[in-house]
């Protein structure tokens, strides 16, 4: 049995290929067997390592060789995450987890002054405690490699520059881990609404209309 669970000869029927010019060329079906075949020739030349890494598991193990080059594929994969090297193994933010797939950063790197950009508890509390009576202030817990917070950045500021009457602040969870901790944020992006010292409401996603309508609901 293949790693599809198929016997090997079953035939698996392969997608169209839609190129360029608007033609369609059909591909004729393989086997389970090729399937696994072509999958393991992928991986092994796309990455070395990986390759290495599934002959050493196949011998030890004695599993197929499709199943090692999944399981060496999945371990480089969660050891290379950001995700999981900051928050799993515990690992100090520094400057490699900034780009990590590489090319230009998520965000500009220029000064808003209608969204105020916070770093650590201590500045965190102080933003907070700075707010005056009454006055409503929302967090935004992101972080530079998430495309959701990328892509909801813009209407963040855009609201900020338009209810000035609010404090809208800004945390990269990478940076300000210890405030990301303190206030319990699971993923990102993450909004938390306070006034007068007090959390009033979360939310969690990128939802523009649903922080605008919950900041209106707490104004």
């Amino acid at each position: 049995m293949s790693i599809l669970r198929r016997p090997d000869e079953t035939p698996i029927p392969m997608p169209s290929i839609h190129k360029p010019d608007g033609s369609v060329e059909s591909q004729e079906s393989i086997t389970v067997h090729e399937h696994d075949k072509k999958i393991a020739s992928y991986f092994a030349s796309e990455f070395p390592a990986l390759g290495i890494a599934a002959a050493w598991l196949h011998l030890w193990s004695g599993i197929r060789p499709v199943f090692a080059v999944y399981a060496a594929y999945v371990a480089y994969r969660l050891n290379t995450h950001p995700l999981f090297r900051i928050h799993l193994l515990k690992e100090p933010y520094c400057n490699d987890f900034e780009r990590p797939f590489g090319g230009v950063p998520l965000f500009r790197e220029d000064e808003d002054e209608q969204v105020k950009v916070v770093n650590g508890s201590t500045a965190f509390d102080a933003a907070l405690e700075g707010a005056s009576e009454g006055q409503l202030v929302v967090a935004d817990f992101s972080a530079k490699w998430c495309g959701p917070c990328r892509a909801i950045a813009p209407l963040y500021k855009a609201m900020a520059a338009e209810m000035t009457d609010v404090m809208f602040l800004t945390v990269d969870v990478d940076v300000s881990q210890d405030v990301a901790a303190k206030m319990s944020i699971s993923s990102i992006p993450t909004f938390i609404l306070f006034k007068d010292g007090e959390r009033r409401e979360l939310l969690r996603g990128a939802s523009a209309a649903k922080l605008r309508a919950a900041i209106h609901q707490h104004k």
